[in-house]
């Protein structure tokens, strides 16, 4: 009887410990998911970060620590890590490569799931999957820049200006540094099917300014779950404006300009 007692006790354990494992792992499935979704990379390709390099430096290959790259950037490519780690995508599948490296350090780049920093006037390879994309999906977004004008992107939707630079000037005549803003910048993102290989994504993080990737970046680190209830898990391209306030970026704030792809 003593025997059979412990037995149905062992049995009861094992059977809460198998219990409480599923509901852990169903809590961590449902922590991820939302980041698995909004990033919806190939899972047989690796992630390749491309950011563009400040020095003119002919080895590509050389360690980031190593290299100029703008402070903002490397923290906008710090939340995609971020994003990644959430999804539990695994660490040695994520690559950092800088512009001029993109397809020579390695000749498959073209194919792997991309996260594009900065915008097309910094780094060649947004100026060249923007083209693409345009051309595949009719999106028909570009950053320009009109003789004495300060950049701007254009939409479907109208011309839109960071209010930035006239702040900064602002600021400036008043005796006082940029940070000491605030300044209000814009950025784009867009998530689409790769052009060289439609199974895997590509993500394009693009402020008018470096503040404005930076915010673009923090952006889709906080609202996962709300970017893909709009979504609906779908490609999409968006507008947000970023706040930029004592070394940080005080708001971020998606536009009207919301398009599924």
């Amino acid at each position: 009887m003593a025997e059979g007692l412990w037995i149905t006790i062992i049995g009861g354990v094992l059977s809460t410990g198998v219990v409480i494992l599923c509901i852990e792992t169903l809590r961590r499935y449902r922590a991820r998911r939302p980041y698995v979704r909004l990033l919806d990379f190939d899972q047989s390709e690796p992630v390749v970060i491309v950011f563009p390099a400040r020095a003119d430096e002919p080895d590509s290959t050389r360690p980031i620590r190593d290299r100029r790259v703008a402070f903002e950037d490397m923290l906008a490519a710090n939340y995609i890590e971020r994003l990644l780690s959430l999804s539990a995508w695994p660490v040695d599948a994520v690559q950092m490569r800088e512009h001029k490296g993109f397809g020579k350090v390695d000749v498959q780049d073209q194919a792997k799931n991309l996260v594009l920093i900065c915008s097309p006037r910094s780094n060649t390879i947004t100026r060249e999957f923007l083209a693409k994309i345009n051309e595949n999906t009719g999106l028909e977004w570009e950053f320009e820049q009109e003789g004495d004008e300060y950049p701007f992107i254009r939409t479907k939707d109208g011309k839109w200006q960071s209010a930035s630079f006239a702040q900064e000037r602002s600021l400036r005549e008043a005796g006082k540094g940029a940070a000491e803003g605030p300044l209000d910048d814009l950025a784009v993102i867009i998530r689409a099917p790769n052009p060289y290989n439609p199974a895997a994504k590509v993500l394009i993080i693009s402020g008018l300014r470096a503040i404005g990737t930076w915010g673009a970046g923090k952006y889709l680190r906080q609202n996962a779950a709300a970017i893909c209830k709009r979504t609906q898990g779908g490609d999409f391209a968006c507008l947000v404006r970023v706040t930029y306030h004592n070394w940080r970026i005080e708001n971020v704030e998606p536009t009207d300009v919301f398009r599924l792809l």
